[in-house]
This record gives C-alpha cells, sequence and structure tokens, in this order.
C-alpha cells in the first residue's frame, strides 16, 4: 500500500514538473515582428495548423513537443541572424525557451526577415454553379494552410461569401497590429484601374453621380468630411484571425465588397463584436459565412427610378464592383447543427416607407438574447435576424447547411 502512495505522489510530482517546464507564450507580448507562423508539424489546416493560446491570452505548449516556426517562403531569423532557412523544427524546452541541435533559444528572438507572404489563388472548383471558388492563406513546408474560401463572380467582379472558422480562442487576439495595404492581386479586370483607385472617395463620388444624372462634384451622397462614402470593408473580418499574420492575409479586395461607413462603423461591428463574445462564452467553435446579396439603389435625380450602384463602369457602359444591398453573416455549429443568419441594409439614406422592401425573410432577432446592435437606426444600417431555412429561401444560398435549429 504504501509503495502506492508513493508511486502516486512521485507522478504527481512528476506532473507538476512536466507543466512547469512547459514554454508559455503571449500572443500580446512574445511575439517579434515580423512575426513567424507557429505551426504544428505534423500539418493541419486552417486554424488547426497553430499552436493556438488556450489560455486568454497564453500559447502553452508541453515539454519536449517538437514546433514549426515558419516564415512561408521569407527567411527565418534568429537573433535578428538571417538562418537562410524559411522555417525550423525546434523542441520546447521550458518558458520562452526551445532548442535545436547545437543550440537553445529565447523564442522573443525568432523572427522573420519580412512578414510570411500570404497566397490567394483560385482552386480550380466553381461555387454556386459556375462561379469561381479560391482560397487565402500561406504555403509552408509544401502545403496550403487555408485560412478562409469563398466564391468569386467574374462578371460583376465581386465576391458573393467567404467561409472561416471563428474559435473560442479569439479571446487571445493580437491587439494593435498595424493594417496593411490591400492586394489586387490578378483576380480583377477593371480596364488597368487599380481598386485603391476605384475605392477613394473622389472616384466613387464621379462614378455614383453619374449614375444618378448630379453633377460629378456633388456631395449629396458620397460625402467628404463625413462616415457617409463607401468602405472597403472586409468579409471576413480581420479582428476574427488571431494571429498578426493571418490578419495581414484577410486584406485581399477578395475579401472586401463596398459598405457605407455609417453601417460598417455602426451595426455590422456590432454584430461582429458580439459573435466573438458569444463563442468565447460558450467556448464553441463555428463555421462563419460572411456574404453579400442584391445591389443597393438609389433614386436618379432626374427621373426618379432606382439605380443600381457600382463602382466601376466603363465607356462602354460595363459594369463592375456593385454595392450590395445586403451583407449577412452566418455562424453556424456542425456538432449540434444549430446556425443563425444576421443581415444588414447597405443603404443609410433610405426612407422609413422603403425599410420592409429589404426585410427579405422573417426577423427573429428577438430569439437572440445577447445582440447589442441599434437595429432600426436606418444611418448604422437597419439589421435584423433570420433562420438559414428562411434565408436560404429567399437567396438560394447556404442549400448544403443541414440546419435543425437557431444558434442562441
Amino acid at each position: 500500500m504504501a509503495t502506492n502512495f508513493y508511486i502516486i505522489v512521485i507522478s504527481f510530482l512528476y506532473a507538476i514538473n512536466l507543466t512547469r517546464a512547459a514554454c508559455r507564450l503571449s500572443t500580446r507580448w512574445d511575439i517579434t515582428d515580423p512575426q513567424v507562423l507557429i505551426l504544428r508539424p505534423e500539418g493541419g489546416d486552417g486554424n488547426d495548423a497553430f499552436f493556438m493560446p488556450d489560455e486568454r491570452v497564453f500559447i502553452n505548449i508541453p515539454s519536449g513537443r517538437v514546433v514549426n516556426f515558419n516564415c512561408g517562403g521569407a527567411y527565418l531569423q534568429l537573433d535578428g541572424v538571417n538562418t537562410g532557412d524559411g522555417s525550423i523544427n525546434a523542441t520546447c524546452s521550458s518558458g520562452r525557451f526551445f532548442r535545436i541541435p547545437n543550440r537553445s533559444f529565447n523564442f522573443n528572438t525568432v523572427s522573420c526577415n519580412l512578414f510570411p507572404p500570404s497566397l490567394a489563388r483560385f482552386t480550380g472548383n466553381t461555387c454556386l454553379g459556375d462561379l469561381k471558388e479560391f482560397e487565402i492563406g500561406y504555403r509552408a513546408n509544401c502545403r496550403m494552410i487555408r485560412l478562409m474560401y469563398g466564391c468569386f463572380d467574374q462578371y460583376y467582379q465581386r465576391t458573393i461569401y467567404t467561409r472561416m472558422e471563428l474559435p473560442p480562442n479569439i479571446e487571445g487576439a493580437q491587439i494593435g497590429f498595424p493594417r496593411p495595404r490591400w492586394t489586387e492581386g490578378d483576380f480583377f479586370n477593371l480596364g488597368g484601374i487599380p481598386l485603391d483607385t476605384i475605392y477613394t472617395r473622389n472616384e466613387q463620388r464621379i462614378t455614383i453621380n453619374t449614375l444618378l444624372g448630379l453633377d460629378v462634384n456633388s456631395t449629396k451622397y458620397v460625402q467628404l468630411d463625413n462616415n457617409l462614402f463607401l468602405a472597403r470593408a472586409h468579409l471576413s473580418a480581420n479582428a476574427d484571425f488571431i494571429f498578426g499574420t493571418q490578419r495581414r492575409a484577410s486584406f485581399y479586395f477578395l475579401n472586401a465588397a463596398p459598405k457605407w461607413h455609417t453601417f460598417n462603423a455602426g451595426n455590422w461591428l456590432s454584430i461582429e463584436m458580439d459573435i466573438r463574445r458569444f463563442v468565447i462564452k460558450t467556448k464553441q467553435t463555428v463555421q462563419m459565412y460572411t456574404g453579400t446579396f442584391g445591389i443597393s439603389t438609389l433614386p436618379h435625380e432626374i427621373t426618379g427610378e432606382q439605380i443600381e450602384l457600382f463602382l466601376f463602369v466603363d465607356d462602354k457602359g460595363n459594369k463592375a464592383i456593385p454595392v450590395p444591398q445586403l451583407f449577412w453573416k452566418v455562424i453556424y455549429e456542425p456538432i449540434t447543427r444549430r446556425g443563425s443568419v444576421f443581415l444588414g441594409v447597405n443603404n443609410p439614406y433610405l426612407s422609413e416607407d422603403e425599410v420592409h422592401k429589404h426585410i427579405i425573410c422573417p426577423d427573429v432577432s428577438n430569439e437572440i438574447p445577447w445582440l447589442t446592435w441599434a437595429a432600426t437606426n436606418i444611418t448604422g444600417g437597419i439589421s435584423y435576424t433570420c433562420t438559414v431555412e428562411g434565408f436560404r429561401a429567399a437567396t438560394g444560398l447556404l442549400q448544403h447547411l443541414e440546419v435543425v435549429d437557431l444558434l442562441t
């Protein structure tokens, strides 16, 4: 009996020592820029490929566990010295210390010579009939780590939706990470005009005023000194990714659509924050789809006819980059098969009489107790909630999701 007790005590003390010997890295204080990808060497896709924070802002790695520090095509540096390699496998010692053959080093000294370059590409698959599927992520160790994928309409040069996973680990996300420039890639064909130019207030004002029969300098809709302009707004939000490197990969125009900034910084921001709080509180990972539907309109200055809005119109009348009528976001938990759809109207100039035309499925917001948006604020974006079934019936989207109830 005494022998068994001795074995139990020794095992307990050994377990404590292992815990103390584990590596413990903070997402807020320990990652040096340009930061490495902290990957599981055995593989995995999306968030599963990364060592993630599992204790608020801390990544805990067992002693003896091998970690792949990867620069995704850039070069890895130790103590500011270029190693000549894109990645290394290192073994956790304790605290912030790792070891490789003939050397031990502090994680704080690990960086890349530049931020790991992300990759966006068409996959060769189709979606929603004959539209084109794309993916965005990182190429590391001869594999693609996909952070999101989506469906692109080449005719109108717009993304219909993106999909990613949002885990409760988002509580440990890096903060204050600098925003990079948006990347266009070779996905758009806009007569050689950069999307950066098309999205400027001056260009969008000229394009929209011309469509609406206004003087090109009119500030009736696109204004110069407030938030009434069309932002290049994320679909999959950059704040929904944990690491700064992941956030950088969200800045492709494939992951953007024109959204009135009063809406983007109003009810849409509220729902993004509410969803993050929801997954943290409930400790469940959700699949998240974010997309656009329809084309927003404003009345022609002379005829009063409702005119569809685009950010690109060429001299032949070809149009692209439509201003969406609605933005929508779906959260779906596949184990319980529950899901909810949140929608917002992308038009701060609606009249009260026009609002009902933009409610495309029955509103069930009263069944979601954690929403904090100002749902009836037109300037902030009229917002409402639908069941997946109701949304699917109205739009034809999300046919593949098997849903039995609201996710509340």
